[in-house]
């Protein structure tokens, strides 16, 4: 989940904090994800997230570098996953000095980042939490360079990534296109001709402005599903001025020696280290497998590569496969 759950403002009247308190958290509770990527949090607001049982936090306040300012943490489940390191930078001209800011923005940025071990599927992964500026257009862009320089300088880089954030911008907005240029949403993965997929709604519950929040995704995984939760409280008000965004993502087998295979009805065959057959084909990566079933085997004879990426999307296509990878999925 990626879920901007607004600061701890007086002027918010009805919609200020201590009254949204109880049904944001008891939201997290009820929907349980395995990770949260949170934005515009205080030090006050996260020791209320405190309540939630089953989660731990990273992350550091943006003004001094421990309590002072907005966070951008990130909560997890202690059952399913393990931080293996973790720290915050800042989106300016000097990254390691806490309160530091550059490129027109008035108001301090961070990202904080984690790698986690996920316990169920053996996978490490890091996840990148970031909240932009929502002014300064060239903050924006020069941010998001700054974020993908450093996802692309990650200490262990076959790991795959994933980024949760307020982006401050649509989908059209060159800052966003220069995140899709290198990254999937897991949203528009799953829902691509939606058009109404706005996640700013301003307390009003408004969704046709545009998607500024997002759950970006790297190689090696795939969608189980995503999401827009629209949310409100006991009393029917919004939880935040911004809406979530979830999605249920799997890892998927990255592949470096990709074998093609024939898939022709009535010949079974075996091929290490693929088992191939006329109704399966199965690529065995660890603990992982990605498995690929022939719907109509006496209709269909196509020709299967094991590929990096969004093998679903591309076997899909045809019309006559079907994908089931059997790793457990990860909520977010």
């Amino acid at each position: 989940m990626s879920f901007n759950i607004r600061y701890d403002a007086a002027q918010d009247g009805l919609d200020r904090w201590p009254l949204r308190r109880p049904d944001v958290v008891g939201h997290l509770r009820r929907t349980a994800p395995d990770l949260i990527g949170l934005q515009e949090v205080l030090r006050r607001q996260l020791d209320d997230l405190g309540a939630l049982s089953g989660y731990a936090s990273v992350g550091v306040g943006r003004d001094d570098g421990r309590d002072a300012g907005e966070f951008a943490p990130i909560l997890y489940r202690t059952d399913r996953l393990a931080v293996l390191e973790t720290s915050t930078f800042w989106l300016s001209d000097q990254p390691t000095v806490p309160g530091s800011r550059s490129w027109g923005n008035t108001i301090t940025r961070i990202c904080t980042w984690a790698r986690f071990n996920d316990r169920a599927t053996g996978t490490p992964f890091y996840l990148y939490n970031v909240h932009l500026d929502h002014e300064s257009q060239p903050s924006r862009e020069r941010s998001v360079a700054a974020l993908l320089d450093s996802i692309r300088a990650r200490r262990y880089p076959e790991d795959r990534v994933l980024i949760t954030g307020d982006f401050n911008a649509g989908e059209d907005n060159p800052a966003v296109r220069a995140m899709v240029a290198a990254f999937r949403d897991s949203w528009r993965t799953a829902h691509r001709s939606d058009t109404i997929a706005g996640t700013f709604n301003a307390f009003r519950g408004d969704s046709t402005g545009p998607k500024i929040d997002f759950i970006f995704m790297g190689e090696g995984w795939e969608v189980a599903d995503a999401g827009i939760d629209r949310a409100r409280t006991a009393g029917g008000r919004h939880l935040s001025d911004h809406f979530a965004v979830t999605a249920r993502v799997r890892p998927t087998p990255l592949c470096t020696a990709c074998v093609p295979v024939e898939v022709v009805p009535g010949e079974p065959m075996e091929l290490a280290p693929m088992a191939v057959t006329t109704t399966r084909v199965e690529r065995r990566v660890e603990d992982q497998t990605l498995r690929v079933e022939v719907v109509d085997p006496e209709e269909v004879a196509e020709k299967v590569a094991m590929t990096p990426g969004d093998i679903a999307m591309l076997l899909n296509e045809t019309g006559g496969l079907r994908v089931q990878n059997t790793s457990p999925a990860l909520g977010a």
